[in-house]
């Protein structure tokens, strides 16, 4: 498990985390699902979490990390995915590997952490001008449940 400094866990955290993880239909798993940014996925985001809320979709299933804010990876993944990274940004270095293995990466639904929306650290990314934050933060009963594709159009 990854989690950047400004991930802001739910209550329960360690409990929701283990359950998703044992239900988890997917090697990879985003702990987080974003507004605002990627902006072009924006309309791809909001018609998969409309779609998981009719089904009660505990997974969002896609090609793409979206966000690098909170995931997992299998342990047996790990070598190879540090044998392959190449120099860009962590998410798109996870998504063009993952793509390649012919993994799949699954988010949780309502997301498990949210991300403090504060001023980034790097200096070489633009100036952000809309909030950072979940499209929803939330628990769940149960994890095991239907998967909904998240797919850009």
């Amino acid at each position: 498990m990854v989690l950047e400094d400004d991930a802001q866990p739910v209550d329960d955290f360690r409990t929701q985390l283990e359950a998703a993880l044992t239900a988890a239909p997917c090697d990879i798993v985003s702990l987080y699902l974003g507004t605002n940014y990627p902006r072009l996925w924006q309309r791809a985001i909001q018609r998969a979490t409309t779609q998981a809320d009719q089904t009660d979709s505990p997974w969002l299933v896609s090609e793409h990390l979206l966000h690098a804010v909170g995931y997992c990876i299998r342990t047996t993944l790990v070598p190879d995915l540090l044998e392959a990274l190449p120099e860009m940004p962590i998410d798109d270095a996870i998504t063009t590997w993952a793509r390649d293995q012919e993994h799949r990466i699954t988010y949780t639904w309502p997301s498990l952490i949210d991300h403090e929306d504060a001023d980034t650290l790097i200096s070489k990314r633009p100036t952000r001008n809309a909030p950072r934050k979940a499209h929803r933060t939330g628990t769940r009963t149960q994890w095991a449940g239907p998967t909904t594709e998240l797919e850009y159009c």
